[in-house]
């Protein structure tokens, strides 16, 4: 799947439950990365208010889910100098948006270990 807009992680044995859940959202795979899937959702914002609103009302009801992450930007890199300049080029458009204001980043690495 190399279009995709939203990453998922679960917790061990949640895999069933995820793509149950968001198969009604989109297209969900299975990843080789331990318990991520990606997905393609047809209207990210209907599907945030849908949990959104099941996380209020039926909270226990994703219990088996650990991240969420709605995906803007994707791409391809072999080198970790590769990273850092398509990871640059991608931060820079949201400068005009993050002028003034304080930020952060997080990154959450699942492989590659040892190379970026």
């Amino acid at each position: 799947m190399q279009e995709w807009n939203v990453v998922i992680s679960v917790q061990e044995h949640g895999y069933r439950k995820a793509l149950d859940l968001f198969a009604d959202f989109g297209n969900v795979k299975r990843t080789d990365f331990f318990n991520v899937l990606l997905m393609r959702a047809e209207d990210r914002q209907y599907m945030l208010e849908v949990l959104t609103q099941k996380a209020l009302y039926l909270p226990d009801s994703l219990s088996f889910l650990t991240r969420l992450i709605p995906v803007t930007h994707t791409f391809i890199f072999r080198s970790a100098e590769e990273f850092q300049s398509q990871a640059k080029d991608v931060v820079l458009q949201w400068v005009p948006e993050l002028s003034g204001k304080n930020f952060h980043v997080r990154v959450y690495r699942r492989g590659l270990k040892g190379k970026i």
